[in-house]
């Protein structure tokens, strides 16, 4: 399991401000949480195909100009209130982005989006807009202007139109406080290598989503798993212009480290030395037309790792299930004694 990313470093002028306070994450009420950190035996047996959906946290970190404030009650709170409804009410979209507008193009008029991780479910994307919009104004108090970043989705609103308009001007590092610790010369070049093959990938993609993800061996043993991802709303041009940027700011934040996020409002990257999205949600090449030379030999079926991977989630579930029970069987037994 990764350790936990730890922010942060800026660029914009001294009347913006980027925070993430200590006493603002959320976490979404699942039905049972799984902490590798207890119970590492199930972590190391199931990895990553430990569905995402179990359990999601957000960690806000937000942005907004000082300068850049509204009153309360006043006709722009009105029509931000209603651009928030909208993209809740929108959060299930198939291509995890929506943009709105409220307001007749005078000072009061909103502008706002919300874009999900390209592998986000619709469920995890719905989750994480819908507490989000909830959210963020308490994260940026009456300001015209914000930009809140969580794990898997982004909400953004402003008084002055974006949409469009590629937008690195304000950018947030995480990074993993491990370091890297044979060959990092290797591991740097693999990283820029795979970094920027995917944002052309991101860019030129025709999915409706501008995501890419890959991975591949950084040594005999150890893999790198990296993403790419622009607002759909960009051209290609400016979106891996947004990537590239991105892409160069690695080393002022990231240089040695196991694992580290660029963010901009119009686009982010990140990599680890760990499996970190789903592959199903990602888009793929159409398959190569089968050879002679691929076919299974003696009839035996060549996808062995799909059903492993199954047999994994049914022994995770399976495990839940039986740790469940013996949980609630402890308190009900704990209860019986107390009234005895």
């Amino acid at each position: 399991m990764a350790v936990e990313f730890i922010p942060f470093s800026r660029r914009g002028n001294s009347n913006s401000r980027l925070i993430n306070p200590s006493n603002t994450a959320i976490t979404m009420p699942p039905a049972i949480i799984f902490y590798p950190f207890i119970f590492p035996s199930l972590f190391f047996l199931f990895g990553s195909t430990v569905p995402r959906t179990i359990a999601i946290n957000l960690y806000p970190y937000s942005y907004f100009p000082e300068t850049s404030t509204f009153a309360s009650n006043s006709s722009f709170e009105t029509n931000l209130n209603s651009v928030l409804a909208f993209l809740s009410s929108n959060s299930t979209t198939q291509s995890g982005f929506h943009k709105t507008i409220v307001g007749d193009g005078g000072d009061s008029t909103v502008y706002g989006i919300f874009l999900c991780r390209g592998d986000d479910t619709e469920d995890v994307c719905s989750t994480c807009v819908t507490t989000g919009v909830k959210a963020s104004p308490s994260y940026c108090p009456n300001r015209k202007q914000a930009i809140v970043w969580f794990d898997v989705c982004l909400i953004r609103y402003s008084n002055k139109s974006f949409f469009g308009e590629m937008d690195d001007s304000v950018d947030l590092y995480l990074w993993n406080v491990n370091n890297i610790t044979n060959n990092v010369t290797g591991f740097t070049n693999v990283l820029d290598d795979t970094m920027k093959t995917i944002a052309l990938t991101a860019a030129q993609s025709q999915s409706g989503k501008k995501f890419a993800t890959a991975d591949a061996n950084f040594n005999i043993l150890n893999k790198l798993y990296t993403l790419a991802q622009c607002t759909p709303d960009l051209t290609s041009s400016d979106c891996y212009t947004c990537l590239m940027q991105c892409i160069g700011r690695l080393p002022s934040c990231c240089s040695g480290k196991q694992g580290g996020r660029v963010l901009v409002p119009s686009c982010n990257i990140r990599y680890e030395i760990y499996s970190f999205y789903e592959n199903a949600a990602v888009p793929a090449p159409a398959p190569a037309p089968p050879t002679q030379s691929a076919a299974a030999p003696h009839g035996r079926p060549p996808a062995i790792g799909k059903s492993i991977s199954q047999w994994h989630q049914n022994v995770y579930h399976f495990l839940v299930a039986w740790l469940s029970k013996k949980l609630r069987d402890a308190w009900h037994k704990r209860n019986q004694v107390k009234k005895n």
